[in-house]
């Protein structure tokens, strides 16, 4: 993580919780869409209210993936994931192994969006009460 300094202090920069939350999600809907295809690997009944547009995403993917991701806390972890995904959702055939790494990837993807989603509201103040 990189650190900045202030006037008094070293300080940490936090990710962009929000940019991050919306790449995890762009990411995990990818991964969603392509294993929905089989029976096997399909998390649940794809059921969109507003139709998914994947070439729309693949291609904010793809320019997320040529820009800058300092914002992000794992800027390196990210360019890979979104290379692995971009590889995977491109591919026409898929083997059984391509289909394991797009769940494991889902996976990954899932948690990281709850979690800086979580950060989100734990910054605005509305997650700190009970």
């Amino acid at each position: 993580m990189e650190r900045v300094r202030s006037s008094r202090r070293v300080t940490k920069v936090m990710p962009d919780a929000v940019r991050s939350t919306l790449a995890y999600l762009r990411l995990w809907k990818i991964c969603d869409v392509e294993l929905s295809l089989t029976n096997k690997y399909d998390s649940a009944r794809v059921f969109d209210v507003i139709p998914f547009d994947e070439a729309k995403v693949l291609a904010e993917i793809r320019e997320l993936d040529t820009s800058d991701l300092s914002w992000a806390s794992e800027p390196e972890e990210l360019h890979d994931d979104i290379n692995d995904v971009l590889a995977l959702a491109t591919k026409r055939e898929k083997t059984e192994n391509d289909l394991n790494a797009l769940k494991i990837l889902r996976d990954k993807f899932q948690n990281y969006a709850l979690k800086y989603s979580g950060d989100i509201n734990l910054a605005s103040g509305h997650g700190a009460g009970a």
